[in-house]
């Protein structure tokens, strides 16, 4: 009887919730109530009846009554989202108190607040009538009123949303990127026409923005950035995706609407990014051949860390943020960090101090090897031959390690314990090992190698967040660079992707869709979805995974030598969300479509970008 009455009360319960978020137009999945009506009628089925009379005198019947409940009735019931529906309708009722009952709350960003004059549909004459059932709820930002600050005719808006004929393509962003919130909106690009007005629109189940606006330039529109931090702050990540769509008018020719999907993650990325680059003047006037470290924090434009004359750069820097170490001017040195001052420096020369390791909170570092044959390439910064451990602060060296003495372009988890490196003595440095580190012993320890191949060289290693899988380069050149392609050479460089093995079962992929294919097999076949083809594939170099995960993703930011849409052929920071796995196995291509870093100079070449958690 009380098992009669717990079902009849659950349904009970839901159906209400059900009738107060209906009333109030607040969205919910449409296929809740039916799989948690189907979870409810399992387990009925299951306790009554047949079944739970068969399953007291036979164990086949008994093990299908718990199956039932625990495999098909639970998820049927999760599915059913009654939490969520909780949650739901009891905002309704508050918000019924306060008579707003068919408004929808916009988080904790205000219209005041953001300078936003948005609103929300409460019915489904606020939008299109094409998407009128999927609309109740939707906050909206409309920015296609006769009279906005695009300047279009009411004409010419209509023309734009009734769409044309076909002959668009999209050039950026690609179709499935996610991207991390906080960041400048896109450039959005397309080709097939310049266009003299556009028409977007991002739209979600939650959301929608549209835009009737002149283009920024030729096949070009920087997204608003107001609906871009409205996205942001309503985004439920890769449980709700966008859509993104774009019609073009140019000389009375109407093209689109285009359409692709992307995911702004619930989440920022976890601080800022320190690269290498060429040419720039943010230092004062440029020299020809020299180099600087830049830094460009989640938000806002590149600013100079460390470097306004001669070259500087092979740099690498702790986890937390809070020590550099580089060439400068051909001799190593390590700077102390703050997120408000300029680089201290700490010790000059850092023997070593090109392309070394630190330990996540910079008090140790291991300086690479630079074996004969192979290995980076040293520009004087004390380099030793053998990979040494030193203390950061005094530069003194410490002994008897247990680390190989070849160890080539190391790398510290994010936690210390794990260090990821090639070494030399597999097959010539066509493979990469990894230890055990324990940095109160200093002693590294279960040496095993995670990765061979016959004729590549696997470089650059840096681990997940949760040191359960190493993201590492694979190319044909000994030394792991890109052979100087993009800072100064026009050629292409030595064939190189970015891959992952994970630390434990040694499986090994390419991230495919980061690099520019659908597929591992697409790649094999040079398949690629970037729109310029087959000339801006397999130039990948110099990858680095953030210390720190968010949103559900790991943050792989690595350079390549690629077309920014139309903007031309770049040398440039792209970055590519992974998957974080819920058991730590990764097996299979975890990446999405890259996006390139907002903030960096585009007249520059910029490369070897290192992320950290901002101290």
């Amino acid at each position: 009887m009380i098992l009669v009455v717990s079902l009849v009360a659950s349904a009970a319960l839901y159906g209400w919730g059900w009738w107060r978020v209906v009333r109030a137009h607040r969205p919910f999945p449409r296929f809740a109530p039916f799989a948690f009506g189907a979870g409810l009628a399992v387990i009925a089925a299951s306790l009554f009846g047949p079944i739970d009379a068969l399953s007291d005198t036979s164990l086949s019947w008994h093990m299908v009554q718990h199956l039932a409940l625990i495999s098909l009735a639970a998820p049927l019931l999760l599915m059913g989202a009654p939490v969520r529906l909780a949650l739901a309708a009891l905002a309704s009722i508050a918000l019924a108190g306060a008579h707003c009952d068919r408004f929808e709350a916009v988080g904790h960003l205000s219209a005041a607040e953001a300078g936003i004059d948005a609103h929300v549909a409460p019915d489904a004459a606020a939008v299109d009538a094409g998407d009128a059932g999927d609309s109740v709820g939707r906050t909206l930002l409309d920015d296609c009123e006769p009279g906005d600050a695009s300047g279009l005719s009411a004409e010419t808006i209509a023309t734009l949303m009734k769409g044309g004929d076909e002959g668009l393509t999209w050039l950026y962003p690609y179709d499935g990127t996610v991207f991390p919130s906080g960041l400048q909106a896109p450039l959005v690009m397309w080709g097939g026409s310049t266009g003299d007005a556009v028409y977007v629109r991002l739209h979600s189940m939650s959301f929608e923005y549209r835009g009737c606006l002149a283009p920024t330039a030729a096949g070009q529109l920087v997204f608003p950035q107001r609906g871009w931090d409205l996205a942001q702050a309503v985004t439920a990540g890769a449980a709700d995706p966008f859509t993104l769509e774009l019609t073009v008018i140019t000389g009375g020719k109407v093209l689109g609407p285009i359409s692709e999907h992307v995911v702004i993650a619930a989440g920022a990325l976890p601080g800022s990014l320190y690269y290498m680059t060429l040419g720039s003047t943010l230092g004062g006037a440029m020299t020809i051949g020299e180099m600087s470290i830049v830094r460009v924090r989640p938000g806002h434009a590149a600013e100079l860390a460390l470097g306004s004359g001669g070259c500087t750069g092979c740099h690498s820097l702790s986890a937390d943020g809070s020590h550099l170490i580089a060439n400068a001017s051909s001799m190593g040195s390590s700077f102390t960090l703050s997120a408000t001052s300029s680089p201290v420096p700490l010790l000059s020369p850092t023997p070593g101090g090109e392309y070394a390791a630190l330990v996540p909170d910079g008090s140790l570092y291991l300086a690479t090897a630079h074996p004969t044959g192979g290995g980076p390439r040293s520009y004087g910064a004390g380099a030793s031959m053998n990979a040494t451990l030193y203390e950061t602060a005094t530069g003194s060296a410490i002994v008897d390690t247990g680390i190989p003495a070849g160890a080539t372009v190391p790398s510290f988890s994010a936690d210390g314990a794990h260090l990821a490196f090639n070494d030399p003595a597999i097959t010539g440095g066509n493979g990469l090992a990894l230890m055990e580190f324990s940095e109160s012993s200093r002693q590294a320890s279960n040496y095993r190698v995670v990765f061979t191949n016959a004729s590549q060289y696997p470089g650059w290693p840096t681990f997940l967040p949760d040191g359960k899988a190493v993201v590492f380069s694979l190319g044909a050149a000994s030394d792991y660079s890109g052979g100087g392609t993009g800072l100064g050479v026009i050629t292409p460089g030595p064939a190189t992707d970015v891959y992952l093995v994970d630390a434990s079962s040694h499986a090994s992929t390419i991230l495919a869709r980061a690099m520019g294919f659908a597929t591992s097999a697409d790649a094999a076949s040079n398949t690629t979805y970037l729109p310029y083809g087959a000339g801006d594939i397999h130039q990948n170099f110099d990858p680095y995974v953030s210390p720190a995960a968010s949103g559900g993703y790991a943050w792989v930011f690595f350079d390549s030598r690629r077309n920014y849409g139309n903007v031309g052929l770049l040398r440039a920071v792209w970055c590519a969300a992974v998957d974080v796995s819920g058991d730590g196995i990764y097996a299979i291509d975890p990446s999405h479509p890259a996006f390139l870093l907002p903030g960096q100079e585009l007249t520059t070449s910029n490369f070897r970008p290192v992320p950290v958690v901002d101290p």
